[in-house]
């Protein structure tokens, strides 16, 4: 708000970091920052760095790097995953203090740590719906069918990943964050928010087979951030710069600058539909994420006529010339099957970009003779998303309150 008496508040605090921790020698530092919970410094090292850019003091950037947590952080640039037995959302935000670090300093090094970390937590150690950790901490890599409990996912450890696939984006926009990031929105973080208005929303998601949600309307961790997240949708569904346009999530929802105005229309119920009206582009390109849960072919209609977008490695395909036009896509679209790494028996169900969850009250694993093969033969209901195997109903995730379900089931 450039407020002066906000920024002195801020700067003399800055300083007071720095006197406090450069008292201390290295090996109390890395004691304090490897303390279970109190070891929990949020995203100091974050703040730090951003003040270090207004001020330019060479204090407040040293008092950034004194929160380097080398229990992390050395194995992450060894591209060692040393995740297992951490408490997950104590370190995520410490790697968003990396890309900010990263930012202001132009170290290579915070960026790799940063880059490895996404992507051993997106490979090896996300359920489904794109949570992560049981009982608040990381556990070995691809153990996510043998730790399905009630204490699954944290909302805080979501909404943190988000944070950090949305700034390693800006580095290197390929499809491959915002396929994370739209699995976890619109499964994990949309999930989370109790559908009457009280403003509670989800600690754990339970993945656990007959839970239900338990919905936290007291001031916690998750709360806080559960609350900012509803607030959030909008934040990476178009991002720019001065060639492209990039749309990279498929909601209803309009893109307005001084030189850009492109809105979409999608259905629900309809997720490979989708309709982009462009208006103006600033002579920029369209660029459109080809979604993950695409397996099949595409269809683009300019106006109405088939075209041909030239598709690019990074997993976008590029439309020029499209200002005063109506684009219409159609993704292929199918039902499918996400095995469990260590547990191939235990499975999901998704539908596009949608976890289904089956409503049952049974605290024992379903057993359901579904395969790859014969998942055509589910009844769709019509004009929704519910899809019936026998005489059992799956919903999404995200349309369930207070009845019990099961995401995971064994095939």
């Amino acid at each position: 708000a450039e407020i002066p008496q906000a920024l002195e508040i801020a700067d003399k605090l800055g300083d007071w970091v720095y006197n406090r921790l450069s008292r201390l020698p290295h090996h109390v530092l890395m004691k304090m920052w490897s303390l279970y919970i109190a070891g929990e410094f949020g995203g100091m090292n974050d703040v730090m760095a951003r003040l270090y850019g207004i001020t330019g003091k060479e204090i407040h950037l040293k008092a950034s790097r004194m929160f380097d947590n080398d229990k992390l952080f050395f194995p992450l640039s060894q591209k060692i995953d040393a995740l297992d037995t951490l408490h997950a959302n104590q370190h995520i935000p410490q790697i968003i203090g990396c890309m900010k670090l990263f930012e202001v300093t132009g170290e290579k090094r915070y960026y790799d740590i940063s880059r490895f970390f996404w992507e051993s937590v997106t490979k090896d150690h996300i359920y489904a719906i794109g949570g992560t950790g049981e009982g608040e901490m990381f556990h070995g890599p691809e153990e996510i069918g043998s730790l399905l409990s009630k204490n699954t996912a944290e909302s805080c450890a979501s909404y943190n990943m988000l944070k950090l696939t949305k700034e390693l984006f800006k580095y290197e926009p390929v499809s491959s964050y915002m396929d994370y990031y739209e699995r976890t929105m619109f499964n994990h973080i949309a999930s989370s928010c109790e559908h009457a208005p009280t403003g509670a929303s989800t600690y754990f998601m339970p993945l656990a087979p007959g839970f239900h949600k338990e919905f936290d309307d007291e001031n916690s961790c998750c709360h806080g951030t559960g609350l900012e997240s509803h607030f959030k949708y909008t934040e990476a569904i178009y991002f720019t710069d001065r060639n492209s346009i990039y749309v990279n999530l498929f909601i209803p929802s309009v893109l307005n600058l001084e030189d850009i105005e492109v809105r979409q229309e999608i259905s629900p119920f309809l997720p490979e539909q989708v309709k982009i009206f462009v208006k103006r582009t600033g002579n920029r390109d369209l660029k459109i994420r080809i979604p993950y849960w695409c397996k099949g072919d595409y269809q683009i209609k300019l106006n109405g006529e088939k075209v041909e977008a030239e598709k690019l490695s990074d997993g976008y395909c590029k439309i020029s010339g499209v200002e005063n036009s109506e684009i219409e896509l159609a993704f292929s679209c199918t039902l499918r099957l996400e095995r469990t790494p260590d547990k191939p028996e235990v499975a999901a169900l998704c539908y596009g970009p949608y976890v289904l969850a089956a409503l049952t009250e049974e605290e024992d694993f379903l057993h359901l003779c579904l395969t790859e093969e014969n998942l055509e033969n589910m009844v769709r209901k019509e004009e929704n998303l519910h899809f019936i195997c026998g005489k059992t109903v799956f919903v999404p995730l995200y349309s369930i309150c207070h009845e019990r379900y099961q995401v995971y089931f064994k095939i």
